[in-house]
Parts: structure tokens; C-alpha cells; sequence
């Protein structure tokens, strides 16, 4: 699963380094990300990956057979509504005055933003999904689940407003863009966390806005815009954006 792993991060960078519309990670983006990714997969890999897609789950706790990763990349945020204490898992609030992830000071709030002793930030559960998803004692049930955490939050860490918190002189945070309110391209009431997550990718390609609770949307032409945005990452790139210390780190499959 380090493989795996690396080619997501890698996926996700490759979107993001390019400046292309897909520097933002709603329903459609996640979809691109992990489509990117699925495409690079060792032949075990995606074999166990298909597996376990058979026995998924939706928001409600019905079975529902994917036989893709885009099918479930949005499910974390459909299941985050009737369960609050998965919010802060989907983010890091690193002050934007710091230089560097504190944990600390970073990775300790609750789903009411206050203190706990658990670690309930992105950067704590990207690799204990991970962990879960590697351990075949856990049950199929179990991995599915983290399978879908892990495949969404890894394109959630890179989304800038995911990772950061603007803090005023009173103490007073924008909860990462979702309190700067703004207009774009005739969403008057939007926000600069939504810019970021969804309205980008959504106004380059035409798309129409994707709403909750199903975040339904053409997967056809969002596998179609991955291919291509894939097709142009390097070798090289690749490569390069797959040494990460952290995913050095992670089980294997």
C-alpha cells in the first residue's frame, strides 16, 4: 500500500503543480485525484482495491457495490453531517503566521474546536487509515472504511484552506477561508473555502455545482479531464513527488 499511497500524493501534486483548475478538491476534484492515482496501481493493488469496493457501504450503512475509487471519494463528506466527530479529521488548522505543523498546538480539537488530548487532525489519521486499511485482521468492513478516509484526505491535505487558519489581533480565526466571504462568477453568498474546495474546477469545465447530501456528478467527463491532466505529469515528476518521509513510512500492502 506505500505504492498506493505514493501514487495518490503523487496524483494530487501533479494537479496542483500544474495550475490546473483542479487546485481544489470538491466532489469532482477528489474524483480526478483519485482517477489519476487508480491509473498508476500496482496489478495487486488495484485487485484489492476492487475487492474491497464490493463490500462498500453508502452514508446511510447500505450496501452499494463501486467497482472504481471515484465512486467513494466524496463519501467521507457525506457521512461527516450525521457524524460530527469526524469533521476535524478532514483538516489542519496551522496558523497562517507559523512556518511549520505543531502538534500540539495543531492536532488537538474536537469536533466543537476545542481542546482534547486525542489527535484528531488530517495529518494523525492519513496514516492511521492507512494502517487500518494494510491490517487484514481488521475485517473487510473496517478497510473499506479507511480505504474511503484515506483516499479522500489525502487530496483534503493538499487543499491550501485545509491546512492553514488566519488568526485576527482578538484571537479570532476564518476557520480556514470559511468565514471570508466573497462573490465569484455570480455566487454571491460563496466563500473563499468553497472557491478553493469546488468553484474552480466547477466554472473552468462547465460544470453544474455539485450540492449535498449525494455530491453527484458526471464521472465520465471527470475521469476523461484526469486522464488528460495525468498524461501530463513527467516520469520524472513522478518520481521525484513519491519520496515523501511520511509515505516512506506507511505499511505495505
Amino acid at each position: 500500500m506505500t505504492h498506493f499511497c505514493r501514487v495518490l500524493v503523487a496524483a494530487l501534486i501533479g494537479a496542483f503543480a500544474f495550475g490546473s483548475p483542479a487546485r481544489a478538491w470538491g466532489p469532482e476534484a477528489h474524483g480526478m485525484i483519485v482517477a489519476m492515482a487508480e491509473a498508476h496501481l500496482s496489478a495487486r493493488a488495484a485487485t484489492e482495491v476492487r475487492r474491497l469496493l464490493a463490500a462498500d457501504i453508502d452514508d446511510k450503512g447500505n450496501p452499494v457495490v463501486h467497482t472504481r475509487l471515484d465512486e467513494a471519494s466524496s463519501w467521507p463528506d457525506a457521512w461527516r453531517p450525521t457524524h460530527q466527530e469526524t469533521s476535524p479529521w478532514h483538516f489542519v488548522d496551522i496558523p497562517l503566521d507559523k512556518t511549520a505543523f505543531d502538534d500540539a498546538r495543531d492536532c488537538h480539537l474536537d469536533a466543537k474546536n476545542q481542546p482534547t488530548t486525542e489527535r484528531t487532525c488530517i495529518v494523525a489519521k492519513i496514516p492511521e487509515f492507512a494502517k487500518t486499511l494494510v491490517d487484514r485482521s481488521q475485517g473487510d468492513a473496517r478497510r473499506v472504511e479507511a480505504l474511503k478516509f484515506l483516499i479522500h484526505f489525502v487530496g483534503d491535505i493538499t487543499q491550501p484552506m485545509h491546512a492553514e487558519d488566519k488568526y485576527d489581533a482578538n484571537g479570532k480565526d476564518d476557520h480556514g477561508g470559511n468565514f471570508v466571504k466573497l462573490p465569484y462568477y455570480g455566487q454571491p453568498q460563496t466563500n473563499l473555502h468553497a472557491i478553493w474546495d469546488q468553484a474552480v474546477p466547477e466554472k473552468h469545465y462547465g460544470w453544474p455545482i455539485v450540492q449535498p447530501p449525494d455530491y453527484a456528478y458526471d464521472h465520465v467527463a471527470a475521469r476523461t479531464a484526469a486522464k488528460d491532466m495525468d498524461a501530463r505529469i513527467s516520469r520524472k515528476d513522478r518520481a521525484r513527488w513519491g519520496k515523501s518521509g511520511m509515505l516512506a513510512r506507511l505499511p505495505a500492502l
